[in-house]
């Protein structure tokens, strides 16, 4: 059985995007990364080994599977979208894994963009804090269709040790919401 890790590109080195992103590269994956604020992207490229790129349409073209973690939909579409967008990046068979919380209606809009041009969407919303990404303890939810989730899935466990299938296309965002929802109620009743 080959240990080759696919090469991997990942967005949004924020707080939760910063320590998944260093699980891949401690995991021995090639990874190229972006930030829409530069300096952040070429400090981690620095401290890591990663490869850092100037655009999100240079990250799609760097790899064929493509991490996001990102504050919001919002922010997913603006990432996809335009010239300089990842989408005009990639190529016909590409996997975006979208890590954030984006809601199943920015989530249906990334994944017809993404079909456009021949590329796959798979969902895989995390559960757990910064602490967590740090000890590879987050809670994994993935979905999608069956083939771009399996190519997904070893990327997704050099992240962390939990990932859960919890359906097809959709049922990713639905959980994640679905899993917010009990804690902000369990956090309602302890702050009463």
């Amino acid at each position: 059985m080959s240990t080759t890790r696919p090469n991997v590109a990942f967005a949004g080195l924020g707080r939760m995007g910063r320590p998944m992103a260093r699980q891949l590269v401690d995991g021995g994956f090639p990874v190229t990364v972006y930030n829409r604020s530069s300096p952040v992207a070429d400090a981690f490229a620095a401290e890591t080994g990663a490869t850092a790129v100037a655009s999100s349409r240079a990250l799609g073209e760097s790899c064929p599977i493509v991490v996001t973690m990102l504050t919001d939909g919002p922010a997913l579409l603006d990432l996809l979208g335009g010239d300089d967008g990842l989408v005009a990046g990639l190529p016909a068979g590409a996997i975006v894994i979208d890590m954030g919380t984006s809601g199943v209606e920015h989530t249906n809009a990334a994944r017809r963009q993404l079909a456009d041009v021949g590329a796959h969407l798979v969902e895989a919303p995390v559960s757990g804090s910064v602490a967590a990404a740090e000890s590879r303890k987050l809670l994994i939810m993935a979905a999608g269709e069956q083939r771009p989730l399996a190519g997904a899935m070893p990327v997704l466990r050099g992240i962390a040790d939990q990932v859960i299938e919890v359906g097809g296309p959709g049922a990713g965002a639905a959980m994640k919401l679905a899993v917010n929802a009990v804690l902000f109620a369990i956090n309602q009743a302890i702050a009463e």
